[in-house]
């Protein structure tokens, strides 16, 4: 993913910012058939751990990525140059974060909100009485 954004900002390229949002809202919405995941498990040598399906605080991360390349495509497409590299730049900025440091900053949101959910009791009251209402 870094690759492919430090590409699409050299370039300046809609069609592949595009893409890449696709591609992780795919990852997102369908995580048994991720993509990224499957070439990383097929590159890995014999014997190494496989990634399992991407749990919810990873989906939210590649959902929000998906996010920022859509718009920066959109941004691209219609010539807002400013916009296009200030979401480029943060979306390079939170790849290399994950890369150098270690922190996801699309995990780091999710827990957040569901620490804010929770705390609120929002999250726990909506599926306890939608569940008990339908018959789910």
């Amino acid at each position: 993913v870094c690759v492919a954004v430090a590409i699409g900002m050299w370039r300046q390229d809609a069609t592949l910012f595009l893409m890449l949002s696709a591609c992780l809202a795919w990852c997102a919405a369908v995580p048994e058939w991720n993509p990224i995941d499957r070439i990383y498990n097929a590159v890995q040598p014999d014997g190494a751990p496989v990634l399992p399906p991407s749990p919810a605080p990873r989906r939210t991360a590649m959902a929000l990525a998906s996010l920022c390349a859509g718009v920066s495509s959109v941004a691209i497409h219609m010539e807002a140059w400013r916009t296009a590299w200030t979401i480029e730049g943060l979306l390079l900025v939170a790849a290399l974060a994950v890369v150098v440091g270690r922190f996801c900053f699309g995990s780091f949101v999710y827990y957040q909100v569901t620490r804010w959910l929770d705390h609120a009791g929002i999250r726990r009251r909506r599926l306890t009485s939608r569940s008990a209402e339908s018959g789910w």
